[in-house]
């Protein structure tokens, strides 16, 4: 399923060159712009705070569990003046701001939907979903309405792949 991630990284303080890494569902190393350079989604210029580094991207993650651990190359808590914060949203759901560094990494977890299950799926006949029908219908002509849709829909398949 497509998911979109945006990040912001502020900081107040830092004046420094910073890199900015992420790694999703990996680990990310504290020292991650050497051990994983295909995580650096950035470098920050020297100057003057207060600094902002946005980024986005689009994956393709199965349905399930996930995370993204964030990070800068600056320090979080053992050095003064060179933390960051970083903010994600997924999907456009704000998933909260967190102090980060290299001795700070930060994960965001999230979970993406999976496909409704086959009873909660509309059928392509009617449109609603096959539990409605077997309640409004009940019994024996319930039944008989599902075999009915099952036919239609094995004969529309049937038809298609001639095609």
């Amino acid at each position: 399923m497509m998911v979109r991630l945006n990040y912001r990284f502020t900081t107040p303080v830092d004046v420094w060159a910073r890199y900015i890494g992420r790694s999703v569902d990996r680990p990310l190393d504290r020292e991650f712009w050497r051990t994983q350079p295909e995580t650096v989604i950035g470098v920050t210029p020297y100057g003057s705070p207060p600094k902002t580094f946005t980024y986005s991207e689009t994956l393709d993650l199965d349905p399930g569990d996930h995370y993204v651990d964030c990070a800068t190359s600056g320090y979080a808590e053992e050095v003064p003046d060179t933390f960051w914060y970083v903010e994600l949203w997924v999907n456009g759901e704000y998933l909260g701001k967190e102090i980060c560094g290299r001795d700070r990494i930060v994960r965001f977890s999230f979970t993406v939907g999976a496909p409704l299950p086959w009873w909660e799926q509309p059928v392509p006949v009617l449109g609603v979903p096959l539990w409605v029908l077997l309640t409004l219908c009940g019994g024996v002509a319930g039944i008989v309405v599902v075999s009915a849709v099952v036919a239609e829909q094995e004969r529309r398949r049937a038809t298609s792949a001639r095609r």
